[in-house]
């Protein structure tokens, strides 16, 4: 196990915490080498970086030749930038480990990064289960729907359901999708902020098959790798809030104000059913 502040021996050097655990001694030099901790294997945790402790840690744990591994929220206690470095190295050391590996974390970048299945967990139950794309793109339930980032919830009819797919009631206006299966009539539409495109009226074209809706942007939000823009659709009292590129952003001149095509493939639309 790797505890989430390493939990290191404060007196030892890093040499020393590996060897302690380690089933052979050369297992200690290997580790070192793998997890890049050539230079600090003389030196104790008070005098190492939070990156560098927490490998140690996860050297430590890894010298034992363990048949599962668990770490509990490993990176939550550092710096951004540390925390990518280290998340892509571990992306890298879990693929050439043979063993099973679970990974607590409340951050979703990072349960998207490095796990193969995903389980939200709601009250100590499993809320669902499955790989990051299905938990992301077809939640369970609001919950999992608000927790994975699912801002554009609203409560929706199906008016009509053929082999292709369902249509669906928001508003005054009927959204097709590409959902087969759902049984109930009311239902909470589903989706996703980065599942829909933003065009100028003057220039949409997009895909026939997309439900197009015209809308008014009311805030825009600079997250850095992307712009979160709200609109408030014209023919029906709701809000979307939708994830746009910075070229896209910038070619639209987006403002406050600004009036936009929103483009919703009828593959991004997720019906969740209504539970009794």
């Amino acid at each position: 196990m790797v505890f989430q502040e390493g939990a290191l021996f404060p007196h030892m050097t890093t040499r020393e915490n590996i060897t302690y655990a380690a089933t052979a001694s050369h297992r200690v030099d290997e580790l070192a080498t793998l997890l890049e901790l050539e230079d600090v294997l003389d030196r104790t945790p008070p005098t190492l970086s939070g990156g560098e402790r927490q490998r140690v840690a996860l050297a430590r744990t890894l010298a034992t030749d363990p048949d599962m591994l668990l770490l509990d929220e490993p990176l939550s206690s550092l710096d951004a930038p540390i925390r990518k470095r280290l998340r892509d190295e571990l992306h890298s050391l879990f693929e050439s480990l043979d063993i099973p590996i679970l990974y607590v974390t409340h951050d979703q970048r990072e349960a998207t990064a490095l796990g193969d299945r995903i389980a939200i967990v709601r009250d100590g139950a499993l809320e669902q289960v499955g790989t990051p794309s299905a938990v992301l793109t077809r939640p369970t339930s609001r919950f999992v729907a608000r927790f994975t980032g699912n801002e554009n919830l609203f409560e929706g009819i199906v008016t009509d359901r053929t082999a292709d797919g369902a249509t669906v009631q928001l508003g005054d206006l009927q959204y097709q999708t590409t959902v087969s299966d759902i049984q109930t009539s009311t239902v909470t539409v589903c989706i996703h902020p980065s599942r829909m495109e933003i065009e100028s009226p003057s220039t949409a074209n997009g895909d026939r098959t997309a439900n197009t809706v015209t809308g008014t942007v009311t805030r825009w939000l600079n997250e850095g790798s992307k712009y979160r823009i709200d609109i408030e659709i014209e023919a029906e009292p709701i809000t979307l809030t939708a994830n746009v590129r910075p070229p896209t952003f910038e070619r639209l001149s987006l403002e406050n104000g600004s009036e936009v095509h929103v483009l919703i493939p009828q593959e991004s639309i997720h019906l969740i059913p209504d539970r009794e």
